[in-house]
């Protein structure tokens, strides 16, 4: 029995050294060369060859901030000019962004709305995202076949190099040329471009567009609704002309609200109990934007001055041509040039702006003063301010 141990421990330590000898000639070989099998090795079927694959033309170097976690066939088979490649915009997992690059779209109840997009069936599915009610961690909606998906690992938000969104206000199916991609319908590949709107109270939604539907499509509550009055995000790369006083510009008017067919003017903010349009009134002998809201069938208008409002029954409202003015998101006191003025803040002369913030739950037009670095606006009896909104421009991109 001795002598057997002996002969199968001696056995075993050659093997070994064998083994280590193989290992080590693998390391100095080509990785062409199959290794060294000591025991028999299970059949396996013939691998098929791959025919080599065709040459690709050089990918733009924003192509790896673009896509920051693997994406799928769908979405790389598509042309690179239809990736949303533009100026300042890029889309970052939500693995690695942090809070100072999510730019704000939107709202619903006290969330602030990111635009996301998601894979659903090998496609990206552009929809919104807002933290969760239990953790606050963000988490992707979007809408697909009347119902909203949601996911809150694997997706991506859209950024803004400098905090900036530019929205085209439009209707019925109007996709700009300059509006961004975001996606890909699963079944028929068309693409989806990204879109807001109001969505009853306090909901101030993001969601998709398809050229051949015609409608916003937004995700909300579980399933999918409808509008066909909504803002287009667009790349504005053409840039914009010096600001000026939009009193009689023609296709952007101040007009005094006698003169006005109301059923004509267009909705940009909301409260509890009426839709908001941009209107101006004087006080102090300067004109100073604020809101119009109808109150007992009437439309009246209220700015506010040093934290108090003053409501006026003479005011003028804005109009414009449509595709003529887009919605810039800023923060502070970053105008962009091209910015509708609405009249001076008093006593200083300093030329002020029109805009609208999110207060409550609420979006609000006001005045934006870039002296104070925000946009106010009146809210009940007072004045409240933010210092993220939106500044209304002059668009020179065209449709």
């Amino acid at each position: 029995m001795n002598l057997q141990k002996y002969l199968f421990t001696a056995f075993v330590v050659v093997h070994k050294v064998e083994i280590n000898q193989e290992i080590r000639l693998l390391g100095q070989q080509t990785p062409t060369l199959a290794p060294h099998i000591p025991f028999p090795a299970q059949t396996q079927p013939p691998v098929q060859t791959q025919p080599p694959a065709q040459t690709q033309p050089p990918v733009q170097t924003q192509l790896a901030e673009l896509i920051l976690f693997p994406t799928t066939p769908k979405l790389l088979s598509q042309p690179n000019t239809q990736l949303p490649l533009r100026n300042s915009y890029r889309w970052i997992s939500i693995k690695v962004i942090t809070d100072s690059q999510m730019t704000n779209a939107g709202y619903q109840d006290n969330w602030k709305l990111h635009i996301a997009k998601m894979i659903i069936l090998g496609s990206w599915v552009n929809g919104k995202s807002h933290g969760d009610d239990n953790d606050g961690k963000q988490i992707c909606f979007a809408p697909y076949r009347g119902r909203e998906e949601s996911t809150k690992t694997d997706f991506e938000i859209l950024s803004s190099w400098d905090n900036i969104f530019h929205w085209y206000p439009t209707s019925d199916g109007n996709v700009p040329s300059s509006a961004v991609i975001a996606g890909w319908e699963p079944e028929s590949g068309e693409a989806t471009y990204i879109c807001r709107a109001f969505w009853k109270q306090r909901h101030f939604l993001v969601g998709k567009l398809k050229k051949t539907f015609g409608k916003c499509v937004l995700p909300h509550a579980g399933r999918e609704e409808l509008t066909t009055h909504y803002e287009v995000l667009i790349d504005n790369k053409c840039g914009n002309p010096g600001p000026w006083i939009g009193a009689s510009a023609g296709s952007i008017r101040w007009v005094p609200i006698s003169e006005t067919d109301v059923s004509r003017l267009t909705h940009v903010g909301d409260q509890v109990s009426s839709k908001l349009y941009i209107a101006r009134t004087k006080y102090q002998e300067k004109w100073i934007p604020g809101h119009a809201f109808f109150k007992d069938g009437s439309l009246r208008a209220v700015i506010s001055h040093r934290g108090k409002s003053h409501i006026s029954p003479d005011f003028q409202v804005l109009t414009w041509t449509p595709g003529k003015v887009i919605w810039v998101g800023i923060k502070g006191s970053n105008i962009p040039t091209g910015a509708i003025i609405g009249g001076h803040y008093p006593p200083t002369e300093e030329v002020i702006y029109v805009c609208r913030g999110t207060y409550n739950g609420y979006l609000f037009p006001g005045k934006a003063v870039p002296s104070l670095g925000g946009c106010y606006f009146p809210y009940m009896l007072g004045e409240k301010n933010v210092t993220e909104y939106d500044v209304l421009v002059e668009n020179t991109c065209g449709t």
